[in-house]
């Protein structure tokens, strides 16, 4: 029990009575329970407040490691894209191509394929541009029947450019190793691709192809090999 009394008639006096001794020790314990509440509510608010910090710590950490990994993923998928392209090139094209290349050779053992370059590809372009090369590759088709193997030649080199136009690999270091070779098939076939275009599909067909082509055709050296085997005995 609180009880005020006065004192000299100008301050109080506070007393507290205890009526009985159980009472003398609760009313301490609930002003210490009282106390404890307090510092326990401050304490788990604070507490709550960094472990909410923590959680934010954590979610941008996540958040950080799952854009890295999306990365990484992305360019080992670009990697596993070229190699598997360059693959498909050398395995595919080129042996197709050599097929083709071999059976003409055994009916003409020094046959020589020519090259027209495309920085039009249009076939009045090309006639007026590259007369007797457009005369050999039409003799080529109209001598040797070669128009099937051609065309097959030619959907493989679109499946290849499909594959490397739309995955953004044409700049990889590893496209070096083909990018000749592919810019020749392109102009030893060109007669054909032109004539399907012109003819089929109205300038559509082979549109991978030659955008490929337009990325690479001044990248490549068009030395022909022997010239290129005699400067290298030369030196």
């Amino acid at each position: 029990m609180i009880r005020i009394e006065p004192k000299n008639g100008y301050s109080k006096n506070i007393v507290i009575e205890f009526k009985t001794e159980e009472a003398l020790i609760v009313f301490p314990m609930k002003i210490i329970s009282t106390i404890i509440a307090v510092l326990s509510t401050e304490f788990a608010v604070n507490l709550l407040d960094l472990i909410q910090r923590f959680a934010i710590i954590i979610a941008s950490l996540s958040f950080i490691l799952t854009v890295i990994n999306y990365f990484y993923r992305r360019k080992q998928d670009k990697i596993q894209a070229v190699i598997d392209q360059v693959s498909f090139f050398r395995k595919e094209i080129f042996i197709e191509n050599e097929r083709l290349v071999n059976s003409i050779r055994n009916k003409e053992k020094e046959y020589s394929f020519s090259r027209i370059r495309l920085d039009n590809p249009d076939i009045e372009s090309i006639k007026e541009k590259f007369p007797e090369e457009v005369k050999k590759q039409y003799n080529l088709l109209k001598d040797y029947k070669t128009l099937p193997e051609q065309t097959a030649i030619l959907n493989m080199l679109e499946e290849f450019s499909l594959r490397v136009v739309y995955s953004n690999t044409e700049k990889h270091e590893a496209m070096k190793s083909i990018k000749s070779a592919f810019i020749e098939l392109v102009e030893v076939h060109a007669l054909v691709l032109l004539t399907h275009r012109e003819i089929i599909s109205g300038n559509e067909l082979f549109s991978a192809t030659l955008k490929l082509y337009s990325f690479w055709k001044d990248e490549v050296d068009r030395t022909p090999a022997k010239e290129r085997i005699q400067k290298l005995l030369k030196k």
